[in-house]
């Protein structure tokens, strides 16, 4: 192999010491000088002429600048929408808003005033159910007669027999007792479970003691005598003071010293 030959086999991208130069006739014309390469013929993009009639790569221009490798997350990073190398968007942030909530010593949530009603008027219709039979069997053995007054006028008057008198005053004291005692019992009346509240004591949380229960109904009771007098404008007083309380208390609650709350799903047993 001849010398000359052997110099076309040098890398391109070769830097001797001295100029070299491969004859045309041998393939791809290049020269390759100190630091540099050069050719006859363009080699490609970016290869420039330069006033000696060379053509250089682009590496050797005045103003090269050599282009910045981008930086790409790895092949396996991928985006929510299946493309390489794009960083996913940040979830979006979600604003939270905590209402507080009244409760008692337990954590349950203070009854509302329309559970509180709806629950009075239950009950009310429950002591009517259970007074009913009195009611009835009064009437149905009363009987009346006519009255001579001394203006010459007659007057008709009832007049009941003892089995109905009995029977109102057994059946009117069950319906007068119905609330306190089932209250002491469950701590619950019928129209506190239907709407899914208890009656509980505010300082711990449990069921009320047999003396609060009788208590808070005594309480009750003793309002509604008293506002009889004033057109009952205290027992109306005393359902709406819930709305304005900060415990949602009424007045009987409050002497009482309980609360009226929303059942839990473990209730007393």
């Amino acid at each position: 192999m001849t010398k000359e030959v052997q110099r076309k086999l040098l890398p391109v991208h070769a830097t001797l010491s001295k100029r070299d130069y491969i004859p045309k006739g041998e393939g791809i014309v290049l020269s390759v000088t100190e630091g540099s390469l050069m050719s006859d013929v363009s080699q490609g993009p970016g290869w420039w002429l330069a006033s000696d009639g060379k053509w250089y790569p682009p590496e050797s221009a005045p103003n090269y600048q050599p282009t910045p490798t981008p930086t790409t997350m790895p092949s396996d990073a991928m985006a929510p929408t299946g493309v390489p190398g794009m960083i996913p968007p940040m979830p979006a942030m979600t604003q939270v808003v905590y209402k507080a909530v009244k409760t008692d010593p337990m954590g349950r949530e203070l009854a509302h005033f329309g559970h509180r009603l709806g629950a009075t008027l239950l009950d009310e219709l429950v002591a009517f159910v259970i007074a009913l039979p009195g009611i009835i069997l009064l009437i149905a053995t009363s009987s009346s007669h006519l009255v001579l007054l001394d203006n010459g006028m007659y007057q008709s008057q009832p007049s009941f027999k003892p089995i109905g008198v009995f029977g109102i005053l057994v059946f009117g004291l069950l319906a007068v007792l119905y609330v306190p005692v089932i209250l002491s019992m469950k701590g619950a009346t019928f129209g506190n479970m239907a709407l899914g509240t208890l009656v509980v004591d505010a300082g711990s949380g449990a069921q009320l003691r047999p003396g609060q229960a009788w208590g808070r109904t005594g309480t009750s009771w003793l309002i509604s005598l008293v506002s009889s007098f004033a057109l009952g404008i205290g027992s109306l007083l005393d359902s709406l003071w819930c709305l304005w309380d900060p415990n949602r208390q009424t007045l009987h609650d409050k002497a009482a010293k309980t609360f009226v709350v929303k059942k839990s799903a473990q209730p007393f047993q």
